[in-house]
């Protein structure tokens, strides 16, 4: 299998379904643009990667299959069952395939985690660099609020917002992130801590140091 052992564990957080899927991504089903954190209406946590590839270093059913095997064993390995996809009406796999489509020299790949930090955890199991975050945490507001203590705040026009305002609704969903990425959300975003930059109204990216807050409606 051409070059697919070492490019394919840098996929490997972003992995796949089924070939042909309807969908990639959220519930839009556009490709992911960039590697992305996406964070869904429930508050569900998705990996979106987009790697290069040439022609030849793999086709897509030996990715589908390679990626399957690998999420299967990690999950096995945490008492879970050795599978690689989410069966509705059952508890949430750590780690479960979603999509992936190779097209014009691009490899679009989604995953998702039965919680934020299961990401930073699996990438940095089976080392991963296209994940960049160190730690990544996410919960209502009404729970994390403690942690957004003396946390300085800019709402959407980059202006000082005041800390009742941020935590005035408990159920908005708050993402805590270590380390520079993209964090993309279904809903709007409403506040970011001072450091990050909004980029439009459902995308940030973190400052390559210290602790981000982002606050999603």
């Amino acid at each position: 299998m051409k070059k697919i052992g070492y490019r394919l564990l840098t996929l490997v957080t972003a992995a796949v379904l089924m070939t042909g899927c309807a969908g990639l991504g959220s519930s839009g089903g556009a490709k992911p643009t960039e590697n992305s954190v996406m964070i869904e209406k429930d508050g569900s946590v998705r990996w979106q990667s987009v790697e290069t590839y040439e022609a030849g270093d793999y086709t897509e059913e030996e990715m589908t299959a390679f990626l399957e095997q690998r999420i299967s064993d990690y999950n096995s390995s945490l008492g879970k069952a050795a599978s690689s996809r989410n069966s509705e009406g059952e508890q949430k796999l750590p780690v479960a395939l979603v999509s992936v489509s190779l097209e014009s020299g691009k490899a679009y790949s989604v995953t998702e985690y039965d919680a934020a930090n299961r990401l930073v955890e699996f990438a940095q199991e089976i080392g991963d660099y296209n994940v960049t975050f160190s730690a990544l945490e996410s919960g209502r507001a009404a729970v994390m609020g403690q942690q957004m203590e003396g946390v300085s705040f800019l709402d959407e026009k980059g202006k000082a917002a005041d800390s009742a305002a941020v935590l005035s609704d408990g159920q908005r969903i708050v993402v805590k992130a270590e380390g520079p990425g993209i964090i993309k959300a279904e809903k709007k975003i409403m506040y970011v801590s001072e450091g990050c930059e909004l980029r439009d109204s459902s995308t940030v990216k973190t400052p390559e140091e210290g602790t981000s807050f982002i606050v999603i409606n």
